[in-house]
């Protein structure tokens, strides 16, 4: 049971260990130097969105059947191998290489984690405030571990150069392996009806029986749309407003530092206000945010996209835990991977019209467009969400 129990902070550790990156806060402009366009740079995150849509759901239900820990530890191999490839990172054709791989760490990581939390938690008969609190917690650690990341970022561009911010990112790469190795599997297995039964089985949960989890599946995919395109706008946004490049670290792990005190605070917040007041906000300040960031200039736009840190650290915790409560233990770490498939498909999709329209556009446009997008989505996918918790509270 000791053992079980120690999984709960490795499991802290392991999802900050992989959020630690440390090129991350000046990857557009590190890209840009290499000859790429902003169309180029949101179609490998299409490609990474590609791999992580291969990948994905074959990993979560590999998760289930074969082990929640040897999927984080394949999910490390490919992670550390991954990041080694900056190294020899030029042209666009060897970033390709580079998203592939972290596409399929990603994807181990993104149903086996959350699954082998739950399910430790359940092993220790926590109560399901204690999992809410838990769930804030994983994903605040990640936040906090990226904004340490940038700090380091800055830090390193300080002091040295670009060379030097790769080496750390190269070694950091291989963290998530040797956390993944220590921790203690808690083997939930799924019956083996066959796959296809299977499949059929988690669809019909996530889809068919139950309304509020139709509404929730389709909010983490498309409205996590909301704050996935800004998080790749932001350091243009920040070039456009002649930002020095050594405080871009500093920016991120500000926005980072916004969205894990949202995550650890998004309990508190629903038991204060309630459900739909929460759904409310997070629907809401993506909308405020791109016209903030739109109509804005210099401070005023650079504080009007932490709105999107805000509804960001809402939406992971208060949606990822609404959908792990509700899943069988058997079945979690599939139903996440189902959850990152769609939403990774959605990005594959659009996200690189995105960066066609800053190409040729302009990015102020291009965030006037997303802003009236999301106004659109809000009444289409959040307004009836939220009436179907107000009706589910009421009866």
């Amino acid at each position: 049971m000791s053992a079980v129990k120690s999984n709960i902070p490795k499991l802290y550790c392991f999802s900050g260990s992989y959020m630690l990156l440390i090129l991350l806060p000046i990857f557009i402009p590190f890209l840009g130097d290499r000859g790429l366009s902003m169309e180029q740079i949101f179609q490998l995150q299409a490609i990474f969105a590609l791999s992580v849509l291969i990948f994905e759901v074959p990993s979560g239900y590999i998760a289930d059947l074969w082990g929640r820990k040897n999927c984080l530890i394949l999910g490390g191999i490919c992670n550390g191998i991954g990041y080694s490839f900056l190294f020899w990172g030029q042209g666009f054709w060897d970033f390709v290489l580079y998203e592939i791989l972290l596409g399929a760490a990603a994807s181990m990581y993104s149903g086996a984690d959350v699954a082998l939390l739950y399910d430790s938690l359940e092993e220790l008969e926590y109560s399901e405030r204690d999992k809410h609190r838990s769930v804030g917690n994983i994903l605040a650690s990640r936040s906090f571990a990226e904004a340490l990341a940038a700090v380091i970022n800055s830090l390193l561009l300080i002091v040295g150069t670009f060379h030097d911010v790769l080496v750390v990112q190269v070694i950091c790469g291989w963290f998530p392996l040797l956390i993944a190795l220590s921790l203690k599997e808690v083997r939930v297995k799924t019956e083996i009806k066959g796959h296809f039964e299977n499949f059929k089985e988690i669809g019909r949960q996530l889809f068919l029986d139950s309304k509020i989890l139709r509404y929730i599946s389709l909010t983490m995919t498309i409205w996590g749309m909301s704050t996935f395109y800004a998080v790749w706008l932001f350091q243009k946004y920040w070039q456009q407003q002649s930002v020095d490049l050594v405080w871009f670290g500093a920016l991120w792990a500000l926005y980072n530092i916004t969205v894990a005190i949202t995550s650890k605070l998004t309990h508190f917040i629903e038991h204060k206000f309630g459900s739909v007041s929460l759904l409310l906000l997070m629907g809401l300040l993506p909308i405020l945010a791109y016209f903030s960031m739109a109509f804005f200039t210099g401070v005023l736009g650079i504080v009007g996209g932490l709105l999107f840190q805000v509804a960001r650290g809402i939406h992971q915790v208060s949606l990822k835990d609404a959908l792990n409560r509700r899943i069988p233990s058997n079945f979690r770490a599939t139903a996440n991977s189902i959850m990152s498939f769609g939403f990774r498909g959605t990005f594959l999709l659009t996200g690189p019209a995105v960066g066609w329209g800053v190409d040729n556009y302009g990015l102020e446009n291009t965030l006037y467009a997303l802003g009236f997008i999301f106004l659109g989505l809000f009444l289409v996918i959040i307004t009836p969400f939220i009436y179907l918790v107000r009706s589910e509270q009421n009866t």
